[in-house]
């Protein structure tokens, strides 16, 4: 059932349907994504329209915890995420400073919290299933931390790293859905070692292996699996038998 339109001094209230959400957990999707300059040429292609969110204000109202969520779209209509949001009260209208915003009330405490996560979650899959677009990529990034151990050198000076002592890492920073399965993006830093070798052992399907625009040093690894806690734990021994053979033929050991 559609609301009626309110007109107020932070704009005109678009029309929201009310959509239920199945979900009432965590979900997968996550950003972990950061903010870095374009690398080298040759990045894949991630279409030409994208989705987020991002949060932006939240206060206490009628007893629940209220949050504004400012829509970002380009090359799809942004209020497209409203009907996927859950929440009580939900409002989607044109902020005057933010835009496309939603306006949605859950429950005080960490059970209304956890809810508001899973809805976020569910919706913007949701909304990027039915756009076809992906998330604005760079858009939440933050840059990684990097703390670097002190590497040891050896007592000769062309020797460079002693074995043992280069460090390797590969680290989960995306999930998502594609095509019917959960897709993982893995960041790989070394320090002294080859990259491509755990490219070269990680299992899992339609596996890309770049620089991506939006990481620091390093190459992501994206890689499918099924979906589901089968799924799950399949691409967990897969990554944990890449990363050993990684640091086995490298005699490395791992490190950020």
């Amino acid at each position: 059932m559609k609301s009626s339109i309110i007109t107020a001094t932070l704009g005109a209230i678009l029309p929201v349907v009310a959509a239920p959400n199945p979900l009432t957990g965590g979900l997968y999707f996550y950003f972990s994504s950061m903010r870095g300059l374009p690398r080298k040429s040759g990045l894949l292609s991630r279409g030409t329209c994208s989705v987020n969110l991002e949060f932006k204000e939240t206060w206490h109202e009628a007893g629940q915890t209220r949050r504004r969520i400012q829509v970002l779209a380009d090359g799809t209509p942004p209020d497209a995420f409203c009907q996927h949001m859950g929440g009580v009260n939900k409002q989607c209208y044109i902020h005057e400073t933010y835009g496309h915003v939603v306006d949605t009330s859950y429950e005080l405490g960490l059970g209304g919290d956890q809810r508001f996560s899973a809805d976020w979650n569910y919706g913007l899959d949701a909304w990027r299933l039915e756009t076809g677009c992906r998330p604005d990529e760079c858009a939440n990034v933050q840059p990684p931390a990097r703390h670097r151990r002190e590497v040891k050198r050896g007592d000769d000076e062309k020797g460079g790293d002693r074995p043992g002592q280069c460090l390797v890492n590969a680290e989960v920073k995306e999930t998502w859905r594609e095509s019917a399965r959960t897709r993982r993006r893995i960041h790989l830093t070394a320090e002294g070692a080859d990259l491509t070798i755990f490219c070269t052992h990680m299992k899992g399907e339609n596996k890309q292996c770049y620089e991506h625009k939006c990481y620091g040093p390093g190459y992501v690894v994206d890689i499918s699996h099924d979906l589901g806690p089968a799924g799950d734990y399949t691409f967990w021994k897969d990554y944990k038998q890449a990363l050993d053979l990684w640091m086995k033929e490298t005699t490395c050991r791992t490190g950020t």
